[in-house]
């Protein structure tokens, strides 16, 4: 389960925040460690606060988790997954952490950067709509793209497909035979043909 609340004051310009997790159970009874979460609940409480700039804007939180669980003999037998070399022995065990994070935001669309969000042309803070500013991000703007080429369409002439031979069972014609082929048929059957 996680909340968390959040207050701005200076119009907006500096928030205050809080904030509650409840974790559970994140690690089995049966094999116990000191070097992780212990078996239990946990709780967390965090609180924070920062500054926005405009186009910059600062942050800083605090975290504090305190988790703590009992770990007896028969938790450790019950294990199902077998023996473990690792893991600690019977006991209370209770996990206490203190974090403290800072990080800071840098918006690419805001308008004391210049940069024009949703669409529109913003200008820098005290600047003219039509300063110079305005013209050099005109004109580093690509050219437009000539308008496409309309082209007619191409008339096709229409193909003629080859005529039917009347007589569909017709023999077709031979072919006339060359020199070379009469000399051929000219052999007869098992004398060996010498090319010339």
């Amino acid at each position: 389960m996680r909340l968390g609340l959040e207050y701005r004051l200076l119009e907006g310009a500096l928030p205050i925040r809080a904030g509650y997790i409840w974790d559970q159970t994140v690690s089995s009874e049966a094999y116990p460690t000191a070097f992780g979460a212990p078996a239990g609940n946990g709780n967390i409480f965090t609180i924070g606060t920062g500054y926005d700039f405009g186009s910059v804007e600062v942050n800083v939180a605090y975290a504090h988790r305190r988790t703590n669980g009992s770990v007896t003999q028969e938790d450790i037998d019950g294990g199902t997954l077998g023996s473990c070399d690792f893991c600690s022995y019977p006991g209370d065990y209770e996990l206490i952490m203190n974090g403290v994070y800072f990080d800071v935001s840098f918006d690419l669309e805001s308008p004391e950067t210049g940069v024009a969000g949703d669409g529109e042309m913003e200008t820098m803070e005290g600047g003219d709509p039509d300063a110079d500013w305005e013209t050099e991000q005109l004109e580093a703007a690509p050219p437009p793209l000539p308008p496409a080429a309309t082209a007619e369409p191409v008339e096709e002439e229409p193909v003629e497909e080859p005529e039917e031979s009347a007589a569909p069972d017709a023999e077709p014609e031979p072919l006339e035979e060359s020199a070379e082929d009469e000399e051929m048929s000219e052999v007869g059957e098992g004398e060996d043909v010498v090319a010339p």
